[in-house]
Formats: structure tokens, C-alpha cells, sequence
């Protein structure tokens, strides 16, 4: 013990030896330094960092929480779309709190890393990170490290005991009763849960931590930021979390519009101060409505704008040239702009289940093409539309909530049809761009016209089932009625659209959107009035053109002929109405041109 030691005494005390072969550490193998919030592994190339003056509203919300001696829950979840840029504001956070010496241990994970992209190397990381910050335990977890030479195999919980409950307790419990140190809030940061291996990983990383956090001797407060993927959603709905849990979501309370254009505005200002063609570029590029087009499309999720500057930066390209390929103005030819976003869209989209995949992607079809005449589309209106059953939605884009806004269900006595929460709603603008473009989404593909004709069939299928008693609980109708002739004219006549249309009833479409939707009761101008009558002749002018393809499919069946009498009596009730309409018209209000 004390080598080469003489004549020496010792009377009393308890003595712990612990012996180490020279060159074996029991940590190095088993915690992931790359985790640590100052890793060279994760800031060396491509650091995630908040633009200064930027995020500070949320990031100061998350600081008060910290400092706050009066609080009582001791995990703050923050939460927000893909792209929205928690991973840039944790890493914030942590930077901040190392500075003033609150920062005791953080785990960043990443699904490309190994060592960060599982729970095995967790709480082990975590207590090494915890023991270097708070001295007085060292010597106890270090000798629970040598007690239990296999402690690191062990399950999450039995870690979470032996290397930072019981050292703590150990550590502070001769100091005061109850929580020590109260003074000086301690933090730990999490950041990507949901990169985390599996869903079950995560629950059970959600369930240590609940059952721990009272435990702590000293105020060790959490700070989790993840996507609100199905696991961790359910987990934090969940008692014990639920009650013992705050939340930041990343929405527009917090104003990222602003926060983006200040971001593009100095990161343009640096392309020309720096960029080797800095002299070729026009000293009012980008215009503000180039600026604006880059806001709208980033929808608040500051992954769009950093994609968009890292592409008009690049020393290989021209930087006007490169934003007129972002802007649509010019082709990408072999350019892919939207790489990285596009492996994240690709990578939310691979956890729907392969049988939802179809479904899902019809929804949002109808999120991207129909036509809501200023009503919100809620999940009722979908579903109905869709004739899929109560509930359904939610089922089907449980996965989703990282790109879209999932209204939650509710007992149909409590749904506002026009309550903002209640609509679905796509949170990346641009992710409707990265749907329908085939070289980029892949098998998460929407042919545009393909989806025009599968919506105009489930509108044929509602006309069909509608009669004129039956009520309209979803406002529905006018969505499907007036929208039927654009999904047509917009469609590829698929074999099965073109079936469907044999039982399309033309007198029973114009007399719904006569007594419903014209004329009188809508109090129509000239040019409505007009247009309405134009847009059953578009699709009376549509069903003839498809004859062709009819006889292709159906030889000898006649689609004009089977429809004549039908659209002969719709024609001329909707000119008779019409008719009446405008002699009114010209009555009260004098004679038009």
C-alpha cells in the first residue's frame, strides 16, 4: 500500500485499498466520451449551434426553469418538429451551464454513432461524467466500479443505483436531511432519445429516470430534448412522467420566423464577404422576396434554412446560381440540394408500418390537394371523405408527428370543427416538395395525378352514398362537391376512376350544389355565378374526353351514352337556376353590361 515506505505507524481508521492493474480502466471500454457536449467527436466538423442572437426566448425560458428554487419537477422535455433544431439549443444550454458550473454529466446520442446510438453506455457515462464534477464522489463510485467488476452488464436500473443513487446518497447524506445543496441546481442533458436504438430502449431509459429523480440527495434537475416519436410520447403521457414533467415545444410562440431571417440575412452577408466569387455577386442579392420565399419554406424548422445556406456556400458552385436552383428557378440538374433533409424526411417516414405507408401518404394527399373553401381540415372531415372510421387518422400517422400536427381525439360533443389544434397540419412546407418529387422521396413517392384520381374516387363514392336528408356533420359537402371537377381535370383517368364514373350521378352532383352551395344562399356575385356554371361544363367537357380510354377498358360499354339523359337534366337545371338568378340580379340591380 505504501511502497517503499519505513518505520511508519497508523492507529485507528478504516482503511480502502483499491488496486488497479497498471493500463486496465474499467471506463474506457465501457462509456461513450463522444456523448459529452464538448466532444471533439461530435464539434470538431459540423457542431450543432444556435446563430447568435437567435433561440434566446426558449433558451431563457429553460434557464429560468434551472435557476427556479420553487420548482417542483425536476425534467423539462423539450420537444418539436424534425429539423426545428433542439439538438442546436441542448447543446446551447449545456455550454451555458458548464460556464456557470451547474453542467454535471450530458449524453448526446446519434443513430450513426457507435456508442451513441443505444442505452448500454448510458448511465455509465453519465456517473464518470457526475464523478469528475462533483469530487466527493469518486472514491464511492470508483469502489462500487471494484465491488461489482460487472456492474457495467447490468440492467439500466441496477446502474443507476449502484453508480449515482446510492454514491450521492453516500456523498451528502452526513451533510442535511433531505435534498442537499439546494442552493446550486445541477443539470443533466439528453439530447436525441429518439435516436436512441429501439422504442423499448427509450421507454425504459424514461422509466430510470422517473423512478430516480426523487431519489437524488442533491437537486439534479433533466433536460431531455427529442422528437414526440410514439414511445416517448406515450412515455411522458404517462404517470409517473406526466405529473413530474414540464414542457418546451418548439412552436411558434417562440417566433422562429424571426430567428431564421436573421439567420439567412447574416449568413448571405458572410457568402459575400467570403466566398471566392464574392466580387460576381449583385450587392442587393438576395432580394427581401427571396428572403421571405426561404422563411416561408422553412415553416419554422431551422434545418430548411441551414440546408439551404450550405448549398449556396459551397465553394463549388456559383452561390446566385445555387439559390436559384433552391428557388426553383433553374433546374438542379445532378445537384441535390436537399441531401441531408431529405435522408431525415426518408428515415421519419421508414417508421410508419409498411401496411400505413399507403394510407398515410393518401392523407396527406388530401392535406396537400384538396381544396377547404377556408374551412380547417380536421381529422373528422378526412376520415370522412376517406371513408375511413373514427380514429383512424391518429392510428395511421402515429408515427408522423415529427412533420405533422396530429390532432389529438376527442368525444365528438368536445370537437370545434374550427379549433386551430383540431386541423391537421404539415409542419415542414417543405415536405409536400420532397413528397412529389420522385428522385428524391423514393418509395414515399405521390404522383400528383395519381392522387388527384384516387381523392376525385373517394369524392365519386361519397356523392354516391350522400341523399339529399342526410346531414352534413362534417361540413363535407362542399368540399367534395365543389372540389370533384378539379380532382378530375387534374387526374390520370386510371382504369378504376373511369369504373367509378359509370355511377356517378350528374342530376344529383348539380341539384346538391344548387339548393347547397350557389346562388342565393351563398349571395354570389355575377362572376360566381358564372364560374359555377363554367365548372360543370369542365367536368361534363371531362367525361366525354374520357371516352376513348372508356372503350379501351369497357368495350362495348359507353360511358356518354350511359350518362346522357343524366347530365341533360343536370345541365339544364343548373342554366334554368342560373337563368333565374341573374334576371333576379338584374332586377335589383339594374341592367349589366
Amino acid at each position: 500500500m505504501f511502497k517503499k515506505s519505513r518505520d511508519i505507524r497508523i492507529k485507528g481508521g478504516n482503511f480502502t485499498v483499491i488496486t488497479r492493474k497498471k493500463g486496465r480502466d474499467p471506463w474506457r471500454k465501457n462509456i461513450a466520451p463522444g456523448a459529452f457536449h464538448n466532444s471533439r467527436e461530435r464539434l470538431e466538423f459540423d457542431p450543432p449551434k444556435c446563430h447568435p442572437q437567435t433561440r434566446v426566448a426558449v433558451i431563457q425560458a429553460i434557464i429560468d426553469w434551472i435557476e427556479d428554487r420553487q420548482k417542483t419537477t425536476f425534467i423539462t422535455w423539450l420537444n418539436g418538429p424534425a429539423g426545428a433544431g433542439k439538438s442546436a439549443i441542448a447543446q446551447e444550454i449545456a455550454e451555458l451551464c458548464y460556464e456557470s458550473g451547474c453542467l454535471v454529466a450530458s449524453f448526446f446520442w446519434s443513430r450513426s454513432a457507435t456508442g451513441r446510438n443505444n442505452a448500454e453506455r448510458l448511465i455509465a457515462t453519465l456517473a464518470y461524467q457526475l464523478l469528475t464534477a462533483i469530487p466527493q464522489l469518486r472514491q464511492l463510485v470508483e469502489q462500487a466500479v471494484a465491488n461489482d467488476t460487472y456492474i457495467f452488464s447490468r440492467s439500466l436500473a441496477a446502474q443507476m443505483e449502484t453508480l449515482i443513487i446510492q454514491p450521492l446518497k453516500k456523498a451528502f447524506e452526513s451533510k442535511r436531511k433531505g435534498r442537499a445543496d439546494s442552493e446550486s441546481p445541477k443539470v443533466i442533458i439528453l439530447d436525441g432519445l429518439d435516436e436512441c436504438a429501439t422504442q423499448e430502449a427509450q421507454q425504459s431509459i424514461l422509466k430510470v429516470i422517473a423512478d430516480s429523480v426523487q431519489k437524488f440527495s442533491v437537486p439534479i434537475c433533466f433536460i431531455i430534448a427529442s422528437r414526440p416519436e410514439k414511445a416517448i410520447r406515450d412515455s411522458f403521457n404517462d404517470k409517473p412522467l406526466f405529473t413530474i414533467t414540464s414542457r418546451v415545444v418548439l412552436d411558434d410562440r417562440y417566433h422562429p420566423d424571426d430567428d431564421i431571417r436573421l439567420f439567412l440575412v447574416e449568413s448571405f452577408e458572410s457568402v459575400k464577404r467570403t466566398h471566392e466569387l464574392r466580387s460576381l455577386l449583385p450587392r442587393a442579392w438576395p432580394t427581401d422576396d427571396e428572403i421571405d420565399q426561404l422563411v416561408r419554406k422553412s415553416s419554422g424548422q431551422f434545418i430548411y434554412a441551414a440546408t439551404v445556406m450550405k448549398f449556396v456556400r459551397s465553394s463549388r458552385g456559383r452561390p446566385k446560381d445555387q439559390l436559384d436552383i433552391i428557388l426553383g428557378i433553374t433546374a438542379a440538374a445532378d445537384a441535390a440540394p436537399f441531401a441531408e433533409l431529405d435522408a431525415l424526411y426518408c428515415r421519419i417516414f421508414s417508421l410508419v408500418l409498411k401496411d400505413d405507408c399507403p394510407r398515410a401518404l393518401e392523407i396527406l394527399s388530401v392535406a396537400f390537394l384538396v381544396d377547404t373553401y377556408g374551412e380547417h381540415l380536421t381529422a373528422r372531415r378526412i376520415e370522412t371523405m376517406l371513408s375511413y372510421r373514427r380514429g383512424e387518422l391518429q392510428l395511421i400517422l402515429t408515427d408522423l408527428h415529427s412533420v405533422l400536427h396530429v390532432p389529438v381525439l376527442k368525444d365528438e360533443d368536445d370537437e370545434d370543427q374550427f379549433d386551430e389544434d383540431n386541423k391537421l397540419r404539415v409542419l415542414h412546407a417543405s415536405l409536400q416538395d420532397f413528397l412529389m418529387n420522385p428522385s428524391r422521396s423514393k418509395e414515399f413517392y405521390i404522383d400528383e395525378e395519381k392522387a388527384h384520381a384516387r381523392i376525385a374516387q373517394h369524392f365519386l363514392r361519397y356523392i354516391r352514398e350522400y341523399s339529399p336528408g342526410k346531414e352534413d356533420v362534417y361540413s363535407c359537402d362542399e368540399m367534395v362537391f365543389c372540389g370533384l371537377e378539379r380532382h378530375c381535370y387534374n387526374s390520370t383517368a386510371t382504369k378504376e376512376l373511369l369504373l367509378d364514373c359509370f355511377d356517378f350521378d350528374p342530376e344529383k352532383w348539380a341539384s346538391r350544389l344548387i339548393t347547397g352551395f350557389f346562388f342565393f344562399e351563398k349571395g354570389m356575385d355575377w362572376d360566381e355565378a358564372v364560374s359555377s356554371y363554367l365548372d360543370m361544363a369542365e367536368l361534363h367537357i371531362w367525361f366525354q374526353e374520357q371516352e376513348a380510354k372508356v372503350q379501351e377498358y369497357f368495350r362495348p360499354a359507353s360511358l356518354t351514352t350511359h350518362l346522357s339523359r343524366s347530365w341533360k337534366i343536370a345541365i339544364d337545371s343548373m342554366c334554368g337556376e342560373l337563368c333565374c338568378y341573374l334576371g333576379t340580379s338584374t332586377d335589383q340591380l339594374g341592367s349589366r353590361p
